[in-house]
Parts: structure tokens; sequence; C-alpha cells
């Protein structure tokens, strides 16, 4: 009799469980967040032209360690960026690493032959090697195909500076200020020919330029003492 109660007693509790299980509604898993869309090429393309912008704004600033680190991304996710292959090679050429600069002016034309800024690239190897004419014809170069390259009329400055022939000099870097106000190292550069031909004047405007637009450029100091006496 005990055992029957006891079977009796066990299909009860069996449909409690069963009842109580059948009320109980178990939450439906969370579906998975969302995957981010892919990046499309136009935003891929934006991203490296703002990258890039940020590594022009360091070099004009002559804060060329910065802007190496920034262009170097710029070229990892563009290897055919020529702009940013002829920064680098700028940046490369400041921090004393030629043979780095060399292959970076390479690859600007190797990646468009007529790229004038390539050409000017050139220039500035030539003229590292103090071989003035090369750079001048390179620099002839450069503005046959593209008349309005301030660097171009910046470097060409810079051997007539070399040659000592401050009117020229000063010819060329003016052209370049034309095309281009804000080009630092050419306020820098002219400030020092006018100095050395005794207008103190325009000397002091151009270096006070130079200062404003590159505060942190490595010659900065000692410019800030050329000032100071050019004021007196």
């Amino acid at each position: 009799m005990c055992n029957k109660n006891n079977k009796i007693l066990i299909s009860a509790v069996a449909l409690l469980i069963g009842y109580v299980a059948s009320c109980v509604v178990l939450p439906s898993p969370s579906p998975p967040p969302p995957s981010s869309p892919p990046q499309t090429q136009a935003q891929a393309k934006v991203s490296t032209a703002e990258l890039y912008q940020q590594g022009l704004k360091l070099f004009k600033q002559a804060k060329f360690s910065q802007a190496k680190e920034i262009l170097d991304q710029v070229i990892a996710s563009d290897p055919n960026h020529k702009h940013a292959y002829y920064y680098r090679g700028r940046c490369l050429v400041e921090l004393d690493k030629p043979g780095a600069a060399t292959r970076d002016f390479d690859s600007c034309l190797r990646i468009d032959p007529n790229f004038a800024l390539g050409h000017v690239g050139q220039a500035v190897m030539a003229i590292q090697k103090t071989d003035y004419a090369a750079a001048l014809r390179h620099i002839e170069k450069a503005l046959a195909l593209n008349a309005k390259t301030a660097d171009a009329f910046y470097f060409q400055g810079i051997v007539f500076a070399y040659q000592k022939n401050v009117k020229k000099a000063i010819e060329a870097l003016k052209r370049c200020l034309e095309i281009q106000p804000d080009h630092a190292y050419a306020h820098y550069q002219l400030g020092l020919a006018y100095n050395q031909i005794g207008r103190k004047d325009l000397a002091v405007v151009h270096l006070e330029k130079f200062l404003l637009l590159a505060p942190e450029a490595p010659e900065a100091a000692q410019i800030r003492k050329l000032l100071n006496f050019l004021r007196k």
C-alpha cells in the first residue's frame, strides 16, 4: 500500500514540475550587435587626405620628425601618394637621411615622371652634393612642367645664395612667396638675404614672419637672437 501511495506522490510531483516548467518563459538570446559597415573607398580616401593635410601642416611648421611619422602612415595607406613621398623626402633631408630621401624623390618620378615636385626633389639632392648646375637643370624642368611650383623658386633662390648672387636669390624667393605666402623658409632665407645687403627693415619683417609660421623650427632660437640685434 505504501508503495502505491509513493508512486502516486511521485507522479503528482512530476506533473507539478512539468506544469511549472511550462509556465516559465525563458528569455530569448539577445541578437548579436550589428557589425560596423566596412569602410567605403570614399571614406578611406578622405581619411588619407586628412592625414596628409596633418603631415603637411607639421612639415610647414618645421616639425620634421612628427611630419615624417604622419606621412609614413599616408604612404602605408596609399603607396602611390606622390605628394606624401615628396614631403617625406624633404623631412628626411632635414633629418640627415639623404639615402632615404633620394629613394622617396625617386618614387615621386616613378609614380609620375611629369610630377614637378619630383624634379624639385632631384634638385634638392643635387644641392646636397653641391652640384648647382644639375640642381638648376632640375628646377628648370620642374618649372617647365608647372610654372607655379613654389618650391622650385625657393630652391632656385638657395642655389643663387650659394653662388653669392644675392640679387637673383631675392628675386627667386620673392617669386616663391607670391605663389605660397606661408612658405616659412622662404621668409627665413629672404630675411637673411636682405640682412646681407643692409636692408635690416625688410630682414626684420621676413624673419618675424618666419617665427610666426614656424616658432619651433630648429633655427628659431638663432633667429630670435638675430632679431634682437637688428631691432637695436
